[in-house]
């Protein structure tokens, strides 16, 4: 077997098979500048629909489940303000970047998701962010990587590198590792994450580090829902959404595998 490389991407050359393997951009924000013209209604959902499944019913023809189809103005205000940015352009040249040393075997689709936590009950921030950083098996199994933004946030061409960067680097782990998706599990991907984005804490409480290196120590096999959402979120996200606490502060999971990641 040999790696290649060709027109910015890798390449794995052998006997039997010749494939070509990257990411790639899918992309989306015209579609949704498009639909959030469209007045609310059926006719809406229904062209939403048809993006996100095809011609199959349930299938997955466009990850783009982060979106409020039925969303207001402020949503494509947001759409406008990605699309000012040249968030699509700046993902193309990540993607680019990243091809060229493609260490897998795949192929991804990146997709950008804006994800509405304005103006109504259609993602709640901390549990979506959750989910897309750490529950992506359905997305990730169909060759998507979906890079989310929130209608509440002030955008920047440096949140959009970083977000991106993020997105494909937690795909790549989960390409490279396999294994139980536990607390263990998840910390080293955030290592992984804010080592590859240079995305690193240089200045932190020594005494919390030390609780929170022992929370580690005694939880990094627990698959619990709370128990993970609590070590990345800390005790306020929890208590404001009524899960269980366990005396995380401010200082999280997030911020012990950025300092990891420096010292490693």
């Amino acid at each position: 077997m040999l790696l290649v490389k060709w027109n910015n991407k890798c390449l794995i050359l052998n006997t039997h098979k010749f494939n070509i393997l990257s990411f790639s951009l899918y992309p989306i924000l015209s579609f949704f500048e498009e639909l959030y013209q469209m007045p609310i209604g059926a006719k809406r959902f229904e062209h939403y629909l048809q993006k996100l499944q095809g011609s199959h019913k349930n299938a997955l023809e466009a990850a783009i489940m982060g979106y409020n189809p039925m969303a207001k103005d402020h949503a494509l205000q947001k759409i406008n303000m990605l699309q000012k940015l040249n968030a699509e352009s700046i993902a193309t040249d990540i993607v680019d970047s990243i091809n060229s040393n493609c260490p897998i075997d795949q192929n991804f689709k990146v997709i950008i998701n804006l994800a509405d936590d304005l103006h109504g009950a259609w993602s709640e921030k901390h549990t979506t962010e959750f989910d897309c950083t750490f529950r992506f098996e359905g997305t990730f199994n169909k060759g998507f990587c979906t890079p989310y933004f929130w209608t509440s946030e002030d955008l920047s061409e440096s949140i959009i590198v970083r977000r991106i960067k993020e997105a494909i680097y937690r795909t790549l782990f989960w390409v490279e590792n396999k294994g139980e998706k536990n607390l263990d599990y998840f910390f080293k991907q955030e290592m992984y994450v804010s080592k590859h984005t240079n995305n690193t804490l240089s200045v932190f409480d020594e005494s919390t580090f030390r609780d929170l290196e022992k929370f580690l120590k005694t939880h990094q096999s627990e698959i619990d829902y709370s128990i993970l959402f609590n070590f990345f979120f800390g005790d306020r996200v929890s208590e404001i959404l009524g899960f269980s606490t366990y005396g995380i502060s401010s200082f999280t999971g997030f911020e012990l595998a950025r300092i990891h990641a420096q010292q490693s």
